[in-house]
């Protein structure tokens, strides 16, 4: 087996592979969706380091890494690495890699040691009739400049349980967070949705979603950067009703695709995305 280092002569075999491999995603676009998906692996073949490893004149995988310093974390650069289905020897990376352990990869793919799953919605087949045990005691909104102030407090660090290391979540996610809510509905940065209990004006919830593009496929998409829910209204289906109101209001705006990203021990959010009808899309594998 030997990999094979990207040039330009060989994007056509790169092409072929990565097309063959990601088949499945590939027809679940519409035919306008389906330009994006070569738009964005020509930019992944312009800014990572790419290779493919042939066995014997067959492709058996692909693997990349970005050559550039992240700078945003909403556009979090990460590895790739593509496995044929029936791919079983030992995978010994491009000597480039000896440092990384997290890719991202197909959902159904032979590596083992998932960390994440990224699960989306096909809006258009979205009906918020049809998610059972939504919260009839709170009502929904779309943020349009109220109470942002109340939604940066709900959004503060003692309130949560951050899923990422406390220097990085307290001094630039949040921080990212607050201000995008702040500026949104100036700027139209993203979309935001607030929770109440009914007859109450004080926010129990908020989710924020801005555009992103979908893992593997570059399909412009909305990514859901965060949900809250006060401590006390917890495992009361307020996160699942809220997204249900989200996602039906940007159905009315046109938009496809909904997408996020679920730590594999979250078997709260697992279940809350079953419900709305998501589905995995990609995942992220940390090789031992």
């Amino acid at each position: 087996m030997k990999w094979i280092e990207f040039e330009e002569k060989h994007r056509p075999r790169f092409e072929s592979f990565i097309k063959d491999t990601c088949i499945d995603l590939f027809n679940k676009l519409s035919a306008f969706e389906k330009s994006y998906f070569y738009h964005y692996w020509l930019k992944i073949f312009n800014e990572h380091h790419c290779f493919v490893l042939s066995d014997q004149g067959v492709d058996k995988a692909f693997v990349s890494k970005p050559q550039w310093r992240v700078k945003h974390w909403i556009r979090w650069p990460e590895n790739i690495l593509l496995v044929k289905a029936d791919f079983l020897a030992p995978l010994n990376l491009p000597a480039q890699f000896k440092d990384e352990l997290n890719f991202r990869t197909l959902p159904q793919s032979p590596l083992k040691n998932t960390s994440q799953t990224a699960y989306v919605c096909l809006l258009e087949n979205f009906q918020y009739q049809d998610v059972s045990n939504l919260n009839t005691d709170i009502d929904c909104f779309e943020l349009k400049g109220e109470r942002i102030d109340e939604i940066a407090t709900l959004l503060d660090a003692k309130n949560r349980h951050a899923d990422v290391s406390a220097g990085f979540y307290e001094k630039y996610y949040l921080p990212e967070l607050i201000q995008y809510t702040k500026l949104n509905c100036k700027q139209q940065i993203g979309f935001g949705f607030y929770a109440t209990k009914i007859k109450s004006s004080t926010p129990i919830a908020y989710c924020f979603y801005n555009g992103f593009e979908m893992p593997l496929t570059g399909t412009p998409c909305l990514l859901v950067n965060d949900i809250v829910v006060k401590k006390e209204f917890r495992r009361q289906k307020v996160a699942t009703t809220l997204q249900a109101f989200a996602y039906d209001k940007l159905k009315q705006a046109n938009i496809s695709w909904v997408l996020g990203n679920i730590k594999e021990d979250n078997i709260s959010s697992k279940k809350q995305a079953m419900a709305l009808g998501r589905f995995a899309w990609s995942s992220t594998v940390k090789l031992e």
